[in-house]
């Protein structure tokens, strides 16, 4: 089986030549999509009812994959900060909808609160904060990011009673404070807007990165991702 091209003219091409790659050949393709779904903790698909490429609306998976209240409130929070870093809350959000669209294809949709409840969504975001803190890659904020919306959408976020109220700012390491919202999150009864709070650290430190070794390289996990489905095959 050959590698993946991570080389497409729009994201689009690359979403789609992906998912074709992922699921390509019908009894490889149904077989790969039952593995990702038995990790994601969801029962199986009916070979029936097997999605095609061609098939695939991304302007209305990128609508469905998310949690707008959630997003309105992070906005609210950084209010200043994003006006004042726009292109790159753009970028940052544009990049949120792409993991997340990959995520559709390899997990199941955003809705399907049953499949992610076996899953430990707050694990993940230490995970790739402790990598990003190794190997500088910003992708793993994004990444990151994207699980403080799905532990509050489909976690284990107890308390969702979002707060659109006064902004945050902080002066010190974005470790420790992310640390804390952790902790606070963890011992404070999962409350929803410490998830808020750590997904608002995840931007600031994008935009001004405390880490050296901080850059963008987004075909990072899709070699990762390629890596670790081929020991499967």
């Amino acid at each position: 089986m050959g590698k993946v091209n991570l080389t497409y003219e729009t994201e689009e091409q690359r979403l789609k030549a992906l998912y074709d790659w992922e699921m390509g050949g019908y009894i490889r393709r149904f077989f790969l999509v039952q593995l990702w779904r038995d990790l994601a903790g969801l029962s199986e698909k009916s070979y029936d009812n097997f999605a095609h490429p061609e098939n695939m609306d991304i302007e209305a998976w990128r609508k469905s994959e998310w949690d707008e209240n959630f997003m309105s409130c992070c906005e609210c929070k950084i209010e200043s900060f994003i006006k004042a870093n726009k292109d790159k809350w753009v970028e940052f959000t544009e990049g949120m909808h792409n993991r997340l669209l990959l995520g559709r294809l390899r997990y199941g949709r955003f809705d399907d609160i049953e499949g992610g409840k076996n899953y430990d969504y707050f694990q993940y975001i230490v995970d790739k904060v402790t990598a990003y803190e190794k190997d500088g890659n910003q992708e793993r904020l994004i990444d990151a990011a994207n699980s403080c919306m799905l532990e509050y959408h489909k976690g284990k976020c107890v308390d969702k009673n979002l707060l659109f109220d006064s902004e945050f700012s902080y002066t010190t390491s974005y470790v420790f404070y992310l640390t804390l919202f952790g902790k606070l999150y963890i011992r404070g009864g999962r409350n929803g807007n410490f998830l808020v709070t750590m997904l608002c650290i995840l931007f600031v430190e994008y935009c001004y990165p405390e880490n050296e070794l901080a850059a963008y390289h987004g075909s990072l996990d899709d070699e990762e991702h390629y890596e670790s489905e081929k020991s499967l095959i």
